[in-house]
C-alpha cells in the first residue's frame, strides 16, 4: 500500500499481526529482563491506537502503525514522528509501560514510600506540562523529560532506567537526587522477586480490531490534540525570519542569550531552556540560516529570539501535550 492512498482505510480493516512483526522479538526481549530480574510477570500487550496501559491492568497496548513500514512513514509524515520506531526507541517504551503495568499487577502505588518520594498517584493528570531540562530530580528516559508530567510517570522512568541492563544507574545518577527514587525503585521491586502477581487482569481496551475509523480522522483528532497545527505554524513564521548558522550561534552564546531573555520576557529559567532547546531543534532540522538585512548587516540573534517568543508562549508550543 502507498502512504498517500491509506488515509480512506479503517483502523480495523488493517491487515496486522503482532506476533509476525519486527516488534516481537523485543517483546520477548523485554520478557527475558524481567525474568533475569527474577521478576515473576510477563505483561499482557495488545494492538490498540496509542501507548497506555489501562488502570488495573495487568498489561499494555501498543500503537498500530508500529507494525507495518507504510504505517511508520505514514505517521512521521503527518505527525513528524512514530514513536517507538527504532529498536532503542521501542524497548524504551516497552520498559515504561511495564512498569505501569506492573504497578497495576502487584499494587505498587500503595507502597508509602514511594508516595512520600514519588508523590501520589491521584494526583489529576495535567492536559500539559511544560519541561525543566535541567531538574535532577528526575531521570532522563523518553524525551520531553516525561518523568515530570505525573508521579506515574515519575515512577515509570525511574523503573525504565532501573531495568534496562545497560543504563549503568549507580554510576550515570550517582550525583543526582533522583539516586533516592532508583534506590527505592530497586528495593521495592527486590521485595516482589518471585512472587506471583496479585493482580492477573487483562481486558484489551479499544484494540486496532474494534476502531471503526479511517486513518484520516485517526491523524485529525491526533494533530488536534497535539497542538501541531499551532507549532506548524509558528515554524513557518521562524523560517520567514532567519537565516547564519544560528544553531552554532545560539550554542556559543547560550549562557548568555539565557540570562538575556529571563530578565527581558520575565519568564522562569526552565520556560527560556525549552523555549531555546525548540528553537536549536528546528534550526537544525531545516537547515536554518539566519538571513541578512538590507544593510548586510546579520540580525542579532537576541533580536531574532525575542520576536519569535511572543507567538511561541501564546501558542503554548512550550508545553508538551498529554
Amino acid at each position: 500500500m502507498i502512504a498517500n492512498n491509506m488515509l480512506h482505510i479503517k483502523i480495523s480493516d488493517l491487515d496486522l499481526c503482532l506476533e509476525s512483526s519486527w516488534v516481537w522479538p523485543h517483546i520477548q526481549k523485554l520478557y527475558r529482563e524481567l525474568e533475569h530480574k527474577a521478576i515473576d510477570f510477563k505483561p499482557h500487550i495488545w494492538v490498540s491506537d496509542d501507548w497506555y496501559c489501562p488502570d488495573g491492568v495487568a498489561g499494555f497496548a501498543i500503537p498500530f502503525y508500529l507494525l507495518n513500514t507504510n504505517l511508520i512513514n505514514l505517521e512521521k509524515r503527518i505527525i513528524g514522528e512514530a514513536e517507538g520506531e527504532t529498536s532503542d526507541w521501542l524497548m524504551m517504551l516497552l520498559r515504561h509501560e511495564t512498569a505501569h503495568a506492573l504497578d497495576n499487577a502487584y499494587h505498587l502505588r500503595k507502597n508509602k514510600r514511594r508516595q512520600n518520594l514519588f508523590g501520589l498517584t491521584s494526583k489529576k493528570y495535567p492536559l500539559s506540562y511544560t519541561p525543566r531540562p535541567h531538574d535532577k530530580n528526575y531521570v532522563q528516559h523518553l524525551d520531553e523529560y516525561y518523568a515530570q508530567a505525573h508521579p506515574d510517570e515519575d515512577w515509570a522512568e525511574t523503573f525504565a532506567i532501573w531495568l534496562n541492563p545497560k543504563s549503568n544507574w549507580r554510576e550515570v545518577y550517582k550525583n543526582w537526587p533522583c539516586i533516592k527514587k532508583i534506590e527505592l525503585c530497586d528495593e521495592i521491586i527486590n521485595k516482589i522477586k518471585n512472587k506471583r502477581p496479585l493482580c492477573q487482569k487483562v481486558i484489551e481496551t479499544e484494540p486496532f480490531t474494534k476502531i471503526d475509523i479511517s486513518l484520516k480522522n485517526y491523524y485529525d483528532d491526533k494533530k488536534r490534540r497535539l497542538k501541531l497545527l499551532k507549532r506548524k505554524k509558528f515554524e513557518e513564521l521562524l523560517i520567514k525570519e532567519i537565516s547564519i548558522d544560528t544553531k552554532k550561534e545560539i550554542q556559543k552564546e547560550k549562557t548568555t542569550i539565557k540570562t538575556q531573555l529571563c530578565h527581558s520576557l520575565n519568564r522562569k529559567e526552565h520556560f527560556i531552556d525549552k523555549f531555546i532547546e525548540d528553537i536549536l531543534e528546528i534550526c537544525s532540522r531545516h537547515k536554518i540560516k539566519l538571513k541578512k538585512t538590507k544593510r548586510n548587516k546579520k540580525i542579532s540573534i537576541l533580536e531574532l529570539l525575542k520576536s519569535s517568543s511572543d507567538e511561541y508562549f501564546k501558542s503554548g508550543i512550550h508545553k508538551v501535550y498529554m
